[in-house]
């Protein structure tokens, strides 16, 4: 747990020092994935949104997951540029989402281009209270 919070605040510095815009969309703030494909998630897995970045990191068996990049949010489309990962085959890609936030929970649904196919994400995120 010591080595993804090490590597996560890395990540997320990196993040942050690329700045934050004055425009604000409901999705800022601390998540906690708590379902993945109607299924409750066993790893912890933690997403930092700003205005216009994102980072994200979780361990489990096989090291640290994370990365980050560019975040946009339009007419109900969350978008994510990853410019930052720490699969680097990952690095480039794009995702839309569609959104909607209900009791503190975001919805997030959509599908990446990733290498070697598509892959359907079907996630809901619990907002982390300070």
């Amino acid at each position: 747990m010591r080595r993804l919070v090490s590597s996560f605040a890395l990540i997320l510095l990196a993040g942050f020092l690329g700045g934050c815009a004055s425009s604000s969309h409901p999705l800022v703030g601390s998540w906690r994935l708590v379902e993945y494909d109607g299924r409750p998630v066993e790893e912890e897995m933690v997403k930092i949104v700003t205005p216009t970045r994102f980072a994200f990191g979780r361990e489990d068996g096989d090291g640290v997951w994370a990365g980050g990049g560019r975040v946009e949010v339009t007419r109900g489309v969350y978008t994510e540029i990853i410019e930052y990962h720490s699969k680097a085959r990952l690095v480039g890609m794009v995702g839309d989402f569609s959104y909607a936030l209900k009791d503190g929970r975001w919805i997030h649904q959509g599908i990446i281009a990733a290498p070697g196919g598509k892959v359907k994400v079907d996630e809901v995120w619990e907002r982390i209270e300070d």
